[in-house]
């Protein structure tokens, strides 16, 4: 028997704001997050525009010792992280350490301390590295780091495979809830800006990207929702239906609007709702790219005249925060929610134009 699976905590580390509800603030007013990048790591890029997270003391989330060894996106995601048990008021025990997992999204989230490791082990020899920094070589530390700040024993998985690998992320967490084999999991994404993202921002973008890079963290806390009720927990939202698709024909504009529509058309038919229901969409695109007027299309195509229908577009004030963008799109879509006691339902989008796509829908309940 198949159970129903809510969010109960959210924790958002992102170029706008810190925290849900400075995050949710900042993107109604439609404050822009995006400056010229002056990280002295990069300064090879500085003057670019990008979604910086500036201000941030991880000392400030987290408490545990060891912070100096903690890369970027190590601290983006375990600061997300705590604000999402704290948000949901849950504390992982040892009764629950072994019925909680997590699963994360990320797709350059470490690759800056990969890259600088191995070259200064070809420049100066591998007896001359230090050998605190060698876990942060591996894509998988950040999620593994949370394992070990908050005792976890379940699952612990990490999914690298472009902007839709937060959302993916929640979807499997959520099945996983939702089969009875865990009961409690945190679930996201989280991307920094290094080199690596700059780089490919210069000379591997196309016309089909216009959203400057940024970073930052969304994480959710999600739970069984009846026992989240026994515990009377607050619920933001349930996640009551999902879809992932796969092209391999290109990012042609045609094949961009018919395979996010498919995956619209089936999320909608997963979740067992009315298209007219759905009230506001979070889009993946941003305004004056080619995916947007694709998505735009499919939007009305699937769900009506789009004057009717509140859409978002966080990445044009966050930047394009690749699988944390995703996981943002989720928190944001839950918080609005339990802001709108009349809102019912929120679809939300992610793809990556020449491969992977993702729709969520999420269902409104009082907190």
């Amino acid at each position: 028997m198949e159970s129903g699976v809510c969010i109960t905590g959210i924790g958002v580390i992102s170029p706008v704001g810190t925290g849900v509800n400075c995050f949710w603030k900042a993107l109604k007013e439609k404050i822009n997050g995006l400056g010229n990048l002056e990280l002295a790591d990069l300064s090879d890029f500085n003057g670019m525009k990008a979604g910086q997270i500036t201000n941030f003391e991880l000392s400030d989330y987290v408490k545990e010792k060891g912070l100096r060894y903690y890369s970027r996106a190590m601290g983006f995601v375990s600061a997300a992280s705590n604000l999402a048990l704290d948000d949901g008021n849950y504390c992982i025990n040892t009764e629950h350490e072994d019925t909680t997992g997590i699963v994360l999204g990320s797709s350059f989230g470490n690759v800056e301390s990969i890259k600088n490791f191995y070259q200064e082990a070809l420049e100066e020899g591998a007896r001359y590295v230090n050998p605190m920094m060698y876990p942060r070589t591996m894509m998988t530390i950040p999620a593994s780091q949370i394992c070990i700040n908050h005792k976890i024993k379940g699952i612990n998985r990490t999914f690298s495979h472009g902007a839709v690998c937060g959302m993916d992320s929640i979807c499997y967490a959520a099945e996983l809830i939702q089969n009875q084999e865990y009961s409690v999991m945190l679930a996201g994404g989280v991307e920094e800006l290094n080199s690596v993202v700059m780089a490919k921002q210069m000379y591997c973008n196309g016309e089909s990207q216009k959203a400057a890079p940024g970073e930052g963290s969304g994480m959710v806390l999600l739970e069984n929702t009846q026992a989240a009720i026994e515990r009377r927990a607050d619920i933001y939202a349930e996640i009551i239906g999902w879809s992932h698709l796969y092209n391999c024909e290109g990012n042609k504009e045609e094949v961009v609007y018919e395979t996010i529509k498919s995956c619209m058309e089936r999320a909608i038919v997963d979740a067992a709702v009315s298209p007219e229901e759905i009230g506001t969409v979070f889009m993946q695109s941003v305004p004056g790219s080619m995916p947007y007027s694709a998505e735009i299309r499919a939007i009305e195509q699937v769900l009506g005249d789009k004057k009717g229908i509140q859409l978002f577009t966080i990445q044009s004030y966050t930047g394009d925060c690749m699988g944390a963008s995703s996981a943002m799109q989720v928190c944001a879509g839950a918080y609005k929610l339990q802001e709108d006691k009349k809102e019912k339902f929120v679809l939300c989008n992610a793809f990556t134009s020449d491969a992977a796509y993702t729709t969520v829908i999420l269902k409104g309940m009082s907190r």
